[in-house]
């Protein structure tokens, strides 16, 4: 899941290294919503992962009693521009 995310992020030019996190949850559908920063890189960096986030492809949901039911999940981000 952290390599589809890198593989989507569009970087900024004003991009700075760190490490960050971003959560989001994964719905009953597989659908993505609601992405969060929850440890920033910088401001313009944190968009672009955003923005990522809610490109990313529909996963298998999780599942509890036998019925779907929305995850939230945190997946760190990698910024090495060279």
């Amino acid at each position: 899941m952290q390599a589809a995310l890198q593989e989507l992020i569009c970087y900024p030019e004003q991009t700075t290294n760190g490490e960050g996190e971003v959560s989001f949850v994964v719905e009953p559908d597989g659908r993505v919503t609601r992405p969060f920063i929850l440890k920033s890189i910088g401001h313009a960096t944190d968009q672009a992962v955003l923005a990522a986030a809610l490109r990313l492809p529909r996963f298998e949901p999780g599942w509890q009693h036998g019925q779907p039911v929305a995850v939230r999940l945190v997946v760190p981000v990698l910024v090495e521009i060279r």
